[in-house]
């Protein structure tokens, strides 16, 4: 290894570190209906007839589907009428 050069484990993990940052910004997360609509709109707009709206963590699945139910759904079926 040269000098200055850091090892491969590091390298990796920077890398792991910074795709997880990326993908996290990418994606809504948390209670912000809205976001998760403008979301979806790139979907829509290239004729996409189906998303997945997924909860990554289990202890939090009850009110994930909760707010799916009450908020989510019914915001995504009034921003986009023309997908049932």
């Amino acid at each position: 290894m040269t000098a200055g050069a850091r090892p491969p484990v590091n390298v990796r993990q920077e890398m792991l570190a910074e795709a997880m940052e990326t993908s996290a910004a990418s994606i809504p997360c948390g209670d912000d209906v809205s976001a998760v609509v403008e979301a979806v709109r790139p979907f829509v707009d290239a004729s996409f007839t189906d998303v997945a709206l997924v909860q990554i963590g289990g202890d939090h699945q009850e009110s994930f589907f909760e707010a799916a139910e009450k908020e989510v759904l019914p915001a995504l079926a009034e921003a986009f009428p023309e997908y049932p």
